[in-house]
């Protein structure tokens, strides 16, 4: 799909549209990127749908958004992991955004809770000049493949070496 000047692959049709809005009724032209960095949290890989650059007082922030289709479709377990992955990113602002109503919420960092909101408003500068963060466990490659990091395959390496497989354990009879 051609959103913005650029060739996108996106998860599903519901993401397109979203990502089509943001550029044309919201003014994120150039402001938005796909998520490329991710974690693993409880045996799940997940990256938020897309940044944004929004503004901050004054300033630029990164924001992180999740598209659903409807509000209900955003679960305890996502936000969890929104949460998580801010801690990464350094960023307090993560949005949902509901496709078939077009309506924004806010999930808030700290609470949790997540509440209507206003559209955020584009930043001043572009996401490539805002710091990106490192040591993310996985790297997400468009179509949601996950590679993992080094560091994350070797600890995954040391951990099946102390711990015996199940076929290797002795059963109590």
């Amino acid at each position: 799909m051609t959103i913005d000047g650029q060739t996108v692959w996106l998860d599903s049709l519901n993401e397109g549209v979203a990502l089509q809005r943001f550029v044309e009724q919201y003014g994120f032209s150039e402001q938005w990127e796909r998520s490329a960095y991710g974690i693993k949290h409880a045996g799940k890989y997940y990256s938020p749908d897309f940044e944004l650059a929004v503004d901050d007082n004054g300033n630029t922030a990164r924001a992180l958004v999740e598209v659903k289709e409807y509000h209900r479709n955003f679960t305890k377990d996502i936000a969890e992991r929104m949460r998580i992955i801010a801690n990464h990113y350094h960023t307090d602002y993560l949005f949902l955004y509901a496709v078939k109503k077009d309506e924004w919420y806010r999930l808030i960092r700290q609470s949790g809770i997540v509440e209507p909101c206003d559209p955020p408003q584009r930043g001043t500068l572009a996401l490539a000049k805002l710091t990106k963060p490192a040591h993310f466990v996985t790297q997400n490659h468009y179509g949601r493949h996950y590679n993992q990091s080094f560091s994350d395959g070797l600890f995954s390496i040391l951990r099946s070496a102390f711990i015996p497989s199940k076929s290797t354990r002795r059963r109590k009879t």
